[in-house]
């Protein structure tokens, strides 16, 4: 007799997807070993400076192996701790430090198995796993392979916590804690999140009382910001300042709300060292003697003198904000550079295809799963904040897998997909 025990069967299908996938993991491993390999050796230039954060990421994490994050007269909080925190286990552990980058393809094939796992129970499963490939081949998620950069661990972050939210809709709630688990290291990771959690919280719990599936997923982020919790505590006894994630943001405007004509709005951290940035030379001098905390105080209260004087500029600021996001472009006094190849044709259809999803999944009287909304409401929230402070494509990376979720559900759904994979869909009705 043949066994058709349910968890036998969850578990085979779990161990397919886990092989299913093994090319994607070879294409990234592939990555970083020819660009260590070849590009590095070849071309003289300070790659980790060009593509990431490295410096600070490093001095955060020897400062947590000394017993602190930030240190108390500079209160530097540019980044959260959920990066460091793997660096620092490395260091601990003697492990080279370039093993962080040797697990980034583990990580975003990590991601993959989670986005697979999601696609598997929303439209066919062999629509699925090509869809799946087709994400895991996104060419902005290659840029990020061979640096220390946050982008391969946000999107495991990502799309785990999106996977175990919808786990917990079936009523398992061991996966209420994974998920806000998940979704609270991601905001530590990634501190924009910690402002998307809170909105998505507040967003769950007025539909609570309308759908169960809603109420569970305001618990999970419930739990997600009692993980950030002791971050929030640290923060708030070295600033005093309440749900304090992070200083970087007072520049991310100032630098949106310029009010010169012949910048755009993007962020130049090193305008002091750049002639042609004179203008802005005499206010920033006169804060760099602040620590941190007081900087992005001043910063934001510059930004808010300049919006109010220019609101047009403004609005100009934002509309080149959006092709930065999307196209990585306009930049002030920037040369064009072939690298932005690699986002405008992939982005380009990601844009297109999310207006398109948007326009199929607002039909009135259209039933969706509760995956849509999720991946609809991070996204937004996320798009949102980066709308209103400097940024570059880079920060789409993210939300590359909502969107391919979104488009996924908008177009793919042609057959019931339900026990096609392990998430069950649960339809919900659109108000």
């Amino acid at each position: 007799m043949s066994s058709s025990n349910p968890s036998t069967i969850k578990t085979g299908i779990f161990r397919l997807d886990t092989i299913v996938l093994i090319p994607l993991l070879a294409l990234y491993l592939a990555v970083v070993l020819g660009f260590d390999s070849y590009i590095r050796p070849n071309i003289p230039m300070d790659w980790d400076a060009m593509f990431g954060d490295q410096d600070r990421y490093l001095e955060l994490a020897d400062n947590l192996t000394h017993g602190c994050y930030a240190t108390a007269h500079t209160s530097y909080l540019w980044s959260g701790p959920g990066y460091p925190l793997l660096l620092a286990a490395l260091k601990i552990l003697h492990l080279p430090l370039r093993t962080a980058i040797i697990l980034n393809p583990f990580l975003l094939y990590g991601a993959m198995f989670y986005s697979l796992r999601i696609l598997s129970g929303l439209i066919p499963r062999p629509l699925a796993i090509k869809v799946t490939y087709l994400m895991g081949i996104y060419p902005p998620f290659f840029i990020s392979l061979p640096f220390f950069m946050t982008e391969p661990l946000t999107l495991v972050l990502l799309c785990g916590a999106l996977y175990y939210t919808s786990q917990a809709w079936q009523g398992d709630r061991q996966k209420w804690w994974i998920g806000g688990i998940l979704w609270g290291y991601l905001a530590l990771t990634k501190i924009t999140f910690g402002y998307v959690i809170l909105a998505l919280l507040l967003g769950y719990g007025l539909l609570s009382a309308r759908s169960k599936p809603a109420c569970k997923t305001a618990m999970i982020f419930a739990i997600s910001l009692l993980v950030c919790l002791p971050y929030l505590i640290y923060t708030w006894n070295l600033t005093g300042k309440i749900f304090y994630w992070g200083n970087a943001g007072g520049q991310a405007l100032y630098w949106m709300s310029n009010p010169y004509s012949d910048e755009y709005g993007d962020w130049r951290g090193d305008a002091m060292n750049r002639p042609e940035y004179h203008r802005h030379h005499a206010f920033i001098s006169s804060v760099r003697s602040l620590n941190f905390v007081q900087q992005d105080a001043a910063y934001k209260r510059q930004a808010w003198k300049n919006i109010t004087s220019h609101p047009s500029k403004f609005v100009f600021n934002w509309v080149c904000n959006q092709g930065r996001f999307w196209f990585n472009y306009p930049f002030s006094y920037k040369q064009q550079n072939p690298l932005a190849l690699l986002y405008i044709f992939p982005n380009a259809l990601l844009f297109g295809g999310l207006l398109a999803a948007i326009l199929r999944l607002i039909k009135p009287g259209a039933a969706h799963p509760p995956m849509v909304l999720l991946c609809g409401l991070t996204f937004f929230f996320s798009w949102g904040l980066h709308s209103i402070a400097g940024c570059e494509a880079r920060y789409l990376i993210p939300s590359a897998p909502p969107i391919i979720i979104l488009m996924a559900c908008a177009f793919g759904r042609g057959h019931n997909a339900t026990g096609t994979g392990v998430t069950k869909v649960v339809e919900i009705p659109t108000p």
